[in-house]
């Protein structure tokens, strides 16, 4: 997010407060240090999933209010290669997990 909270009762209050059955709401401050980010925030949490923006539209209000800066080829190579070892690393994980499980089974 793009505010942290002080305690976890602050938390609890600003998400719930998103999912309110009433309407979402936000504290004044954030609407007023960051108007983007809260209509943004506000419309992906509407509980109709038709008025939710779609990734397309919200990584355009980003990239248009200059809060995203569309990663360099180079930095996109780094990412998806960073990808592929986490997921090398979580195959191992799940492998590992099932060789253990098999000892309690078989």
């Amino acid at each position: 997010m793009f505010s942290r909270f002080s305690t976890g009762m602050e938390r609890a209050h600003v998400l719930n407060s998103l999912r309110s059955s009433i309407g979402a709401r936000l504290p004044a401050s954030w609407l007023l240090s960051h108007p983007v980010q809260s209509r943004l925030a506000l419309s992906m949490t509407s509980a109709d999933p038709s008025q939710r923006p779609s990734c397309a539209e919200i990584v355009g209000d980003l990239l248009e209010e200059k809060l995203w800066v569309k990663p360099s080829f180079e930095q996109m190579e780094e990412l998806v290669s960073m990808q592929h070892r986490q997921l090398k690393d979580l195959q191992r994980e799940v492998e590992a997990l099932k060789r253990e499980r098999g000892k309690w089974t078989g």
